[in-house]
């Protein structure tokens, strides 16, 4: 992962009415922002209406026009899954599964947010130039209601880039409602409320609800699953012992708030990683949690001797907390799972398990961190890069991988290097939880 100090400005011009609801829908406040400055070039589809075409084509089930909508390095990924037998309309797996879909609400949000909501755009600006992001609202009816899509108001983030001369679709997970209506980008009303309730519901119980408060899946992890991630170590021990390394008033306590999620699903994109499950092409798999960040930390951090134990245990703690983040707000949706199995996400690769990295997910199991948003304390989408072997990066938001070497190599613990890197600033600081 790679940043890119560069800022976008945006143009209030003018209101967007949405009109023609379905009955029983709540008309969203129409107070849209859109750039005339997209609409300049004769011919061109504006950001706006590209997201309009997009909710057209997924109503009228049209796999072809949604699938020319998206940027280039996803227009396969989408080919392959939604003309695949194995993802059949008859399955209703991702978008297979909308049956209908109307756009209730669009509002542009400023393109420096989208790394706050998990939609980050530094790389996609860093390659295209240019980025408009928008806090979405479908009303959806769907084949059978997950986790991904359900029947009513669902809520997304939609990032879109200029790809030769056209605005496209790069990425679309599900928006951080709660986070978003703290920070006034809400659309403030009946059905944005329940959603809050519905992700609030969520991230305590680990079970997903419609909007008639109907269990529709429990994705929480078991009494078991988190004694094995904990591989019998005492992790609220080693967490106050590693606090002591920090030199400050690290604390931790227990939460009600957050549960830890059983399993996360992955869209498989290796080969090695689909032939092991005896699949011939990508497909998403549901995959044990614990299994996963086993599988994932050698492949994103290294095990050898330069990283030490406590480097390790940084790295489990953003490993894990990135994939949780991502079962709760899926980033592919349309592709019937939260991450994929590549850079787009962590790179997971079956059967890459190392002794090391494994002893560190076990020092910090049962530990997690949050941040303070409104009167609540929410997860947040973790981020870290390569970065250098020095003391930069502080309050940047960025975990820096070699940043983590050189400071175990200072002899500080995985909470100071969490501080260092995620804390917003001095006075905005995550929060360290067990469960």
């Amino acid at each position: 992962m790679r940043t890119v100090s560069k800022k976008l400005s945006f143009l209030l011009v003018f209101a967007l009415v949405v009109s023609m609801l379905l009955p029983g829908t709540v008309a969203f406040a129409a107070n849209a922002k859109l750039n005339n400055a997209a609409e300049e070039k004769e011919g061109q589809q504006s950001p706006t209406m590209v997201v309009e075409h997009l909710v057209d084509a997924m109503n009228s089930q049209n796999y072809h026009a949604q699938i020319n909508l998206w940027i280039r390095h996803e227009q396969d990924i989408l080919r392959q899954f939604l003309f695949n037998d194995s993802n059949a309309k008859a399955k209703g797996l991702g978008l297979h599964g909308i049956k209908n879909a109307k756009l209730l609400g669009l509002k542009q949000l400023p393109i420096e947010v989208g790394n706050r909501y998990g939609a980050d755009a530094t790389d996609y600006i860093s390659e295209y130039g240019d980025a408009y992001l928008f806090y979405a609202a479908f009303d959806l009816k769907v084949r059978k209601e997950s986790h991904y899509f359900m029947n009513g108001a669902n809520y997304f983030l939609v990032l879109l880039v200029p790809e030769g001369d056209q605005w496209k679709v790069a990425l679309m997970p599900q928006a951080p409602v709660y986070e978003l209506n703290q920070d006034g980008f809400g659309f403030a009303d009946e059905a944005e409320k329940k959603a809050i309730k519905r992700q609030q519901h969520l991230e305590k119980t680990g079970e997903v609800i419609n909007e008639n408060e109907i269990v529709i899946e429990d994705l929480s992890a078991s009494p078991g699953q988190l004694r094995e991630e904990k591989g019998g170590k005492d992790t609220v021990r080693i967490f106050k012992e590693d606090a002591k390394l920090a030199q400050s008033d690290v604390s931790i306590a227990a939460t009600s708030e957050h549960t830890k999620p059983s399993t996360i699903r992955v869209y498989l994109t290796n080969s090695t990683n689909y032939k092991f499950y005896g699949r011939s092409a990508p497909f998403s798999k549901s995959i044990d949690f614990y299994y996963y960040t086993k599988n994932v930390l050698p492949k994103e951090w290294g095990y050898d001797s330069t990283y030490k134990d406590k480097s390790l245990q940084a790295g489990a703690i953003a490993v894990k907390m990135y994939g949780w983040y991502r079962v709760y707000h899926p980033k592919w949706p349309s592709l019937n799972a939260d991450v994929q199995d590549n850079t787009k996400d962590q790179t997971f690769i079956v059967t890459s398990e190392k002794s090391r990295t494994t002893s560190a997910i076990n020092a910090v199991g049962g530990i997690g961190v949050d941040i303070k948003s409104g009167s609540s304390y929410v997860l947040f989408e973790v981020h870290y890069k390569d970065g250098y072997y020095s003391d930069g990066g502080r309050y940047g938001g960025w975990m820096w991988q070699h940043g983590t070497r050189y400071w175990a190599d200072k002899e500080k613990g995985y909470t100071f290097m969490c501080h260092w890197y995620w804390d917003k600033s001095g006075t905005e600081p995550i929060h360290f939880f067990y469960y």
